[in-house]
Protein backbone atom coordinates (compact mmCIF):
# COMPACT_ATOMS: atom_id res chain seq x y z
CA UNK A 1 0.00 0.00 0.00
CA UNK A 2 1.60 3.59 -1.29
CA UNK A 3 1.93 6.20 1.18
CA UNK A 4 -0.82 8.78 -0.86
CA UNK A 5 -3.19 5.13 -0.07
CA UNK A 6 -2.39 4.90 3.88
CA UNK A 7 -3.02 8.89 3.98
CA UNK A 8 -6.00 8.38 3.02
CA UNK A 9 -6.66 5.77 4.78
CA UNK A 10 -5.97 8.04 7.96
CA UNK A 11 -8.58 10.86 6.57
CA UNK A 12 -11.25 7.66 6.73
CA UNK A 13 -9.97 6.97 9.85
CA UNK A 14 -10.51 10.98 11.31
CA UNK A 15 -13.98 10.67 9.40
CA UNK A 16 -15.69 7.89 10.79
CA UNK A 17 -13.38 8.54 13.97
CA UNK A 18 -12.38 5.02 13.55
CA UNK A 19 -9.16 3.40 13.89
CA UNK A 20 -8.16 0.31 11.17
CA UNK A 21 -5.66 -2.45 13.04
CA UNK A 22 -2.36 -2.35 11.24
CA UNK A 23 -2.92 -6.02 9.65
CA UNK A 24 -6.30 -5.13 8.23
CA UNK A 25 -4.94 -2.23 6.11
CA UNK A 26 -3.93 -4.17 3.41
CA UNK A 27 -6.95 -5.18 2.57
CA UNK A 28 -8.53 -1.53 1.80
CA UNK A 29 -8.00 -1.44 -1.73
CA UNK A 30 -10.92 -0.30 -3.47
CA UNK A 31 -13.78 1.68 -2.09
CA UNK A 32 -16.27 -1.58 -2.30
CA UNK A 33 -13.96 -3.28 0.31
CA UNK A 34 -13.44 -0.29 2.42
CA UNK A 35 -16.98 0.00 2.55
CA UNK A 36 -17.72 -3.44 3.23
CA UNK A 37 -14.93 -3.18 5.97
CA UNK A 38 -16.81 0.01 7.61
CA UNK A 39 -20.08 -1.42 7.65
CA UNK A 40 -18.64 -4.81 9.40
CA UNK A 41 -17.19 -2.64 12.00
CA UNK A 42 -19.01 0.60 12.92
CA UNK A 43 -22.02 0.93 15.10
CA UNK A 44 -25.34 1.23 13.12
CA UNK A 45 -27.07 4.46 12.99
CA UNK A 46 -30.86 4.16 13.60
CA UNK A 47 -31.23 5.28 10.00
CA UNK A 48 -33.43 3.47 7.41
CA UNK A 49 -30.90 3.95 5.23
CA UNK A 50 -28.28 0.78 4.56
CA UNK A 51 -25.43 1.54 6.10
CA UNK A 52 -22.88 0.65 3.34
CA UNK A 53 -24.78 2.69 1.00
CA UNK A 54 -24.58 6.17 3.08
CA UNK A 55 -20.78 5.18 3.39
CA UNK A 56 -20.39 5.06 -0.15
CA UNK A 57 -22.22 8.01 -1.49
CA UNK A 58 -20.29 10.04 1.41
CA UNK A 59 -16.84 8.47 0.02
CA UNK A 60 -18.40 8.80 -3.37
CA UNK A 61 -19.44 12.62 -3.07
CA UNK A 62 -16.12 14.07 -1.92
CA UNK A 63 -13.66 11.66 -4.32
CA UNK A 64 -16.14 13.23 -7.54
CA UNK A 65 -16.12 16.77 -5.97
CA UNK A 66 -12.31 17.01 -5.44
CA UNK A 67 -11.54 15.22 -8.76
CA UNK A 68 -14.11 17.15 -11.11
CA UNK A 69 -15.28 13.52 -12.38
CA UNK A 70 -18.50 12.52 -12.15
CA UNK A 71 -20.06 10.13 -9.32
CA UNK A 72 -20.20 7.88 -12.10
CA UNK A 73 -16.78 7.43 -12.68
CA UNK A 74 -16.44 6.16 -9.30
CA UNK A 75 -18.13 2.51 -8.39
CA UNK A 76 -17.39 0.47 -5.91
CA UNK A 77 -14.60 -2.21 -7.32
CA UNK A 78 -12.58 0.97 -9.04
CA UNK A 79 -9.21 0.90 -7.93
CA UNK A 80 -8.27 3.73 -5.53
CA UNK A 81 -4.83 4.17 -7.51
CA UNK A 82 -6.51 4.46 -10.52
CA UNK A 83 -8.59 7.50 -9.63
CA UNK A 84 -5.84 10.17 -9.54
CA UNK A 85 -2.72 10.28 -11.42
CA UNK A 86 0.68 9.16 -9.07
CA UNK A 87 2.42 13.08 -9.08
CA UNK A 88 -0.91 14.03 -7.71
CA UNK A 89 -2.18 12.00 -5.43
CA UNK A 90 -1.32 13.86 -2.19
CA UNK A 91 -3.05 17.15 -2.89
CA UNK A 92 -6.05 15.55 -4.27
CA UNK A 93 -6.26 12.82 -0.59
CA UNK A 94 -5.82 15.99 0.89
CA UNK A 95 -8.58 18.14 -0.91
CA UNK A 96 -10.51 15.15 -0.29
CA UNK A 97 -9.94 14.99 3.32
CA UNK A 98 -11.26 18.57 3.39
CA UNK A 99 -14.67 17.94 1.19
Amino acid sequence: MGLDVIEFVMEVEEAFQFRFPDEDLGELTTPRRLIDYLTAHLPTAATHCCPSQRVFYRLRSAVAARLGCPRSALRPDTSLLTLVPSHARATTWEGVRQD
